[in-house]
């Protein structure tokens, strides 16, 4: 078979063949065109150069040892430089470095008062600048072109730590003693200024929910002035809290007269103690560990007279419900 000619194929396409196609495939093919031109048109712009100011945030980095920056003259820079237009557009809009790190590491100090001043010149300025920004550029300015710093000696002072901590236990648990910190004292380093106005270090607010043992915790402590301001040595403490099963139990006691002498009758002269006692420790609890008063309400010679019950003296770890009766008569001269 012969191959086909130019003129074949021509002849062989209709010549009303716009006409033949729907209107909107023939504006499809018509945007489709448009966007690809503009496409192009934005790739060849973004090869020229242009001249762009970017923001950046100035990380300030080895500050020297036992110093601490009080005061910094800029927090902001802003760069302006001429380059291609697709190293404008990833720095402004892609790239994530937006953050220019300025070395204190060698500046010069002058001493004055307890306070040390520095700066750094325009030029130090640029190189730092330029030593960072990862593609071809022309810096045309920088702003500011100089930056004044102020700081102070770094002072040291042993402060307590104050827990921010809530806790919920489960049924049938009770806190069996104190909550435990360690340390309960912490090394805190900042200027004199800082250390003078804290009392104590808060530690960051923690839930613990239905606790059913005991526990021992990491918490971080709370800081709030800027870190480069102040550090913690050690900057966590260890928090225990001793959760025990509790059971009920009741014990019948005597009641002994306080704070009288004289012989005298009590009515009734025994109580019922309801407790909470730690389930492993109930075997070893009894009546001679506990002491139960009546405490004078009143005083009228030659009559009865209402008593107060009150438990003087029970084991550790056990809490009181309740005490029947909570008052007792009392009649004087009576054996």
């Amino acid at each position: 078979m012969n191959d086909a000619t130019l003129s074949d194929v021509q002849d062989n396409i209709p010549k009303d063949w716009r006409k033949k196609l729907p209107l909107r495939n023939r504006l499809g093919i018509f945007f489709i065109c448009v966007l690809i031109s503009a496409v192009m048109w934005f790739f060849i712009q973004l090869t020229k150069d242009y001249t762009w100011e970017l923001n950046y945030k100035i990380d300030f980095t080895n500050i020297p040892d036992g110093l601490a920056l009080v005061h910094k003259s800029d927090t902001l820079m802003t760069v302006s430089v001429t380059a291609q237009g697709f190293d404008l557009l990833m720095e402004r809009f892609i790239s994530r470095h937006q953050v220019l790190s300025i070395d204190l590491s060698d500046v010069r100090f002058r001493q004055g008062n307890e306070k040390y001043t520095a700066y750094l010149t325009s030029q130090r300025i640029r190189d730092l600048v330029s030593n960072q920004l990862n593609f071809q550029k022309t810096i045309v300015f920088i702003h500011p072109d100089t930056i004044y710093f102020r700081f102070s000696e770094i002072s040291k002072k042993r402060i307590p730590v104050r827990l921010n901590v809530h806790y919920t236990l489960a049924k049938q648990f009770y806190l069996y003693d104190s909550i435990l910190v360690s340390p309960k004292f912490i090394n805190v380093s900042s200027i004199q200024s800082v250390l003078d106005t804290l009392q104590y270090i808060e530690s960051q607010p923690v839930e613990f929910k239905g606790l059913d043992t005991t526990r021992t915790y990491a918490v971080p402590l709370r800081k709030t002035i800027s870190e480069k301001l102040i550090s913690y040595s050690p900057d966590t403490v260890s928090v225990t809290i001793p959760v025990q099963k509790y059971v009920e139990a009741k014990f019948l006691l005597d009641v002994r007269l306080g704070n009288d002498s004289t012989s005298s009758h009590l009515n009734p002269d025994k109580v019922e103690l309801t407790c909470l006692v730690p389930q492993k420790e109930l075997s070893k609890i009894d009546e001679s560990q506990f002491v139960v008063q009546a405490i004078k309400l009143s005083s009228n010679s030659g009559k009865s007279t209402q008593m107060k019950v009150n438990v003087a003296k029970m084991p550790p770890h056990v809490y009181l419900v309740s005490v029947k009766p909570e008052n007792v008569e009392y009649t004087p001269g009576k054996k």
